[in-house]
C-alpha cells in the first residue's frame, strides 16, 4: 500500500511541477507577443497555477495598472476592432501626430484593427504547453 501512495504522490509532485512550468512559459510568450506601445500591457499580464483535489487550472489576468480601460486594450489588441468613431470625451479635441504634424480633431473615423491574437493564440498552445512540461518534469 506504502508503494501505491508513494508512486501516487511522485505523480502529483510531478503534475504540479509540469503545470507550474506550462503556466509560466504560457505567460512569459504571452507578453513577449503582447502589443507593444510602452510595454505596460505586457508587464501586467499575471499568471497564478491553481489546484483543486482532481484538477489543475491556472488564472491569466490584464489588470487594470492605471487605466480603467487597460483590459479592454488587451482585448481589443488581441481580437480586434471594427471601423468606428473616436469622439473627444467632454467637448474636448483629440490631439495626435500624423506625418511629424499635430492634428487637433473633434472626431476621427478609426479604420479598426484585425488584432495580433496574443493572448488567444497562446491559450489554444495551453494542450501544447502542458505536454511538453510533462515531457520535462522526469
Amino acid at each position: 500500500m506504502a508503494n501505491g501512495s508513494t508512486a501516487k504522490a511522485n505523480l502529483r509532485r510531478r503534475a504540479k511541477r509540469a503545470h507550474e512550468r506550462a503556466v509560466r512559459d504560457t505567460l512569459r510568450s504571452a507578453q513577449r507577443d503582447a502589443n507593444r506601445d510602452t510595454g505596460q500591457m505586457a508587464r501586467s499580464v499575471t499568471a497564478t497555477p491553481t489546484t483543486g483535489t482532481d484538477r489543475l487550472t491556472a488564472r491569466i489576468v490584464v489588470p487594470d495598472p492605471g487605466s480603467p480601460k487597460q483590459s479592454d486594450k488587451a482585448r481589443w489588441t488581441d481580437r480586434g476592432t471594427r471601423p468606428h468613431v473616436i469622439r473627444a470625451k467632454r467637448g474636448k479635441v483629440l490631439v495626435f501626430k500624423v506625418g511629424g504634424r499635430t492634428v487637433f480633431a473633434k472626431q476621427v473615423q478609426h479604420p479598426g484593427y484585425k488584432g495580433s491574437g496574443w493572448f488567444t493564440n497562446n491559450v489554444k498552445r495551453w494542450p501544447q504547453s502542458i505536454r511538453q512540461a510533462w515531457r520535462g518534469s522526469r
